[in-house]
């Protein structure tokens, strides 16, 4: 008769214990002690197979939460800050000042698209949106073209929108009329895209675009 396989074998999962409680909040101390434990283990960005698990084993948590608290301090600076804000617990307030601290260095033409703005100060867009997230005064202000009397500026956009706070004045930009705003007409010629036996590669099909426009001397 087959012997009946023991709940101790060794090919048997290892569950991760578990805190009495069910659950524990890692205290100040705890997440110091769990980054720089997994400081020290990490290659780079990168931790070695089984680190989480001892980590969590260690402090008695499950080992999502020493994932997610890997991750966040990782986020943390990535996105500029000198510190891991998410292991030190840094109050949330003091976070969102300094990011609105770095935001309203740049001009409003960078902030016009939260891409244009992670392209300008290097943060990543996953910080950017989660920011807009946690503070509703960082939002969309349109800028439109109003009429002025002496002043004529063309070949412009009649509306803009920036990502600007609520403390923050959009300036103001005026034309003469909105019917002094340059419009120019372009030619464009395009064909079927087909392969090109000389050059050994597909063809586009886009032959080129001409504005049609007459230059002249200034008078």
């Amino acid at each position: 008769m087959p012997a009946k396989p023991n709940g101790k074998h060794a090919g048997a999962p290892v569950a991760t214990p578990k805190p009495q409680n069910g659950h524990k909040h890692l205290t100040l101390e705890d997440r110091r002690g769990v980054y720089e434990m997994l400081l020290s283990a990490s290659v780079g960005d990168m931790l070695p197979r089984g680190v989480i698990t001892k980590a969590a084993q260690q402090f008695g948590c499950h080992v999502r939460t020493i994932s997610r608290l890997w991750q966040r301090a990782r986020l943390s600076l990535r996105g500029g800050g000198h510190t891991a804000d998410g292991i030190l617990a840094e109050n949330l307030s003091e976070r969102l000042n300094k990011l609105k601290a770095t935001y309203v260095q740049y001009p409003h033409m960078s902030r016009q698209t939260l891409r244009s703005l992670s392209a300008a100060s290097g943060i990543p867009m996953t910080t950017i949106f989660q920011h807009k997230k946690a503070t509703p005064r960082f939002k969309l202000k349109s800028s439109y073209a109003l009429p002025h009397a002496r002043q004529h500026r063309s070949s412009f956009e009649v509306k803009r929108r920036y990502y600007v706070y609520d403390d923050e004045e959009v300036g103001a930009r005026s034309v003469k009329s909105k019917h002094f705003i340059t419009k120019v007409m372009f030619l464009a010629a395009v064909a079927r895209p087909r392969y090109d036996h000389h050059a050994k590669k597909i063809w586009d099909g886009k032959v080129g675009v001409w504005p049609l426009v007459q230059v002249s001397p200034a008078a």
